[in-house]
């Protein structure tokens, strides 16, 4: 039976017994000794989140109110835990990224939301971002040793030779990079604690909500990019996605023999993104089940939001998806409207506006701020959104894929804290 005839069958609901063979795919080993041989991908995805809000907001929040706000920290990393690990959990269950979920809603209005915020994020948000990152170089160089380089000058050097890396494909590079970066700031931060410890007897404010005037624009900063953006969890979708690891890797496989649906962004379904993980194979069940993923920066994180929304909304683009260098044709790389000239054009549309908001605007921190508080006003929509996909398209029998109980009440009360907190700071700040 061909892959168009099972899937037929499966669409009239008629249960599609097809024999094909998963014997090739090779299971992860879930052994400690293995496990540790992919910690560095994993450095990956925390060193997208080591930005702003470590370096810029926290010490700001540290200099103007001491250890008043160290209850955002524990509010932030715990409430936000399940808004990441829906989006990981719904691609290594389907093979899909989150927006393609998106674009089976009403409109598409989701998809459409992302979009604008996505586009707005890549000026503003990036600007924060190299501000942050070119602070570094500009003290170090500039302040410290005289260099005649403004800090725009730094910014623009590092988010060109980030865009170039991008574009020529050299992610080894920025692994090897972020890597290096990440082992030093552990070492410096655990250097910098134990020369001057934190008072013991200040502890307390973790458990203790205060707010002191003037400082809800430092909470909402703090919140939104601590331990980073939710929005955050959309480009690991993608990640994950484009890394082909796991379900990501076998979904053309099984829709092909019947065992998954063929999902159309233009006449999309919920139901077309289900993947019952009972009826597979077990060597591909076992396979899906042990997925590693990695992350990079948000130099490609947001350009493959853009270019995944303009795939699920346009035709067009949708004819000519994809962005890896190694599966795209002639074709892709000739129409202004494909997938990955989408993608190209976002990068270069974030690095320009990113590098002229550092030179104008007068107060960086300010930006920096600004930019961080974005991410907080965004992360309820998208916090509501990646679970209730997660419960809508996983099915129910599913007990590896599928959110525990305990999953789905912590986060409804993540999501009611996020909501309050978002409202709570709007109202503040439009005072």
């Amino acid at each position: 039976m061909n892959g168009d005839g099972a899937s037929e069958k499966l669409r009239n609901g008629e249960d599609a017994k097809v024999d094909f063979s998963f014997d090739d795919l090779v299971v992860p080993d879930m052994r400690p000794r293995s496990l540790i041989r992919h910690f560095g991908p994993g450095m990956i995805l925390m060193m997208t989140g080591i930005g702003t809000s470590h370096l810029v907001t926290a010490p700001v929040a540290g200099g103007r109110f001491e250890y008043a706000l160290l209850w955002c920290i524990l509010v932030a990393y715990v409430f936000k835990y399940y808004g990441f690990e829906m989006a990981f959990r719904f691609t290594n269950a389907t093979g899909k990224s989150l927006i393609a979920a998106y674009a089976t809603a009403p409109g598409k209005l989701p998809v459409w939301y992302v979009l604008v915020t996505t586009i707005v994020q890549c000026g503003v948000g990036q600007a924060g971002r190299l501000f942050a990152a070119a602070a570094v170089l500009y003290y170090l160089f500039s302040a410290t040793l005289g260099a005649a380089v403004p800090l725009w000058a730094w910014a623009a050097l590092i988010g060109v030779g980030s865009v170039v890396a991008l574009l020529r494909g050299q992610y080894a590079a920025l692994e090897t990079g972020a890597k290096v970066a990440g082992g030093l700031l552990f070492a410096s931060a655990v250097i910098v604690y134990v020369v001057r410890p934190a008072p013991a007897a200040e502890m307390a404010a973790f458990f203790v909500f205060d707010a002191p005037e003037g400082s809800w624009i430092v909470i909402a900063a703090l919140l939104g990019l601590l331990p980073t953006g939710l929005d955050v969890s959309l480009q690991a979708s993608e990640w994950g996605k484009a890394k082909r690891a796991g379900m990501s890797r076998i979904r053309d496989r099984l829709e092909n023999a019947g065992l998954a649906r063929p999902f159309d962004p233009f006449a999309p379904k919920a139901s077309d993104l289900t993947v019952d993980v009972s009826r597979l194979p077990e060597r591909a069940a076992e396979y899906s089940r042990r997925c590693f993923s990695t992350a990079f920066n948000y130099f490609d994180g947001w350009p493959r939001i853009v270019g995944a929304c303009a795939r699920n909304l346009f035709p067009a683009t949708a004819a000519l998806r994809g962005t890896a260098r190694n599966r795209i044709g002639a074709e892709h790389r000739r129409r202004w409207f494909s997938e990955y000239n989408i993608y190209r054009a976002t990068m270069i549309y974030s690095l320009a506006a990113a590098v002229v908001f550092v030179a104008l605007v007068p107060r960086p921190v300010f930006l920096v701020l600004i930019a961080s508080a974005l991410a907080t006003f965004v992360a309820p929509v998208i916090f509501f959104l990646n679970f209730h996909y997660c419960v809508k398209v996983i099915p129910k029998e599913d007990r590896f894929f599928y959110p525990s109980l305990f999953a789905r009440t912590f986060t409804m009360l993540s999501i009611a804290v996020f909501s309050a907190l978002s409202v709570v700071s709007l109202i503040v700040l439009l005072r």
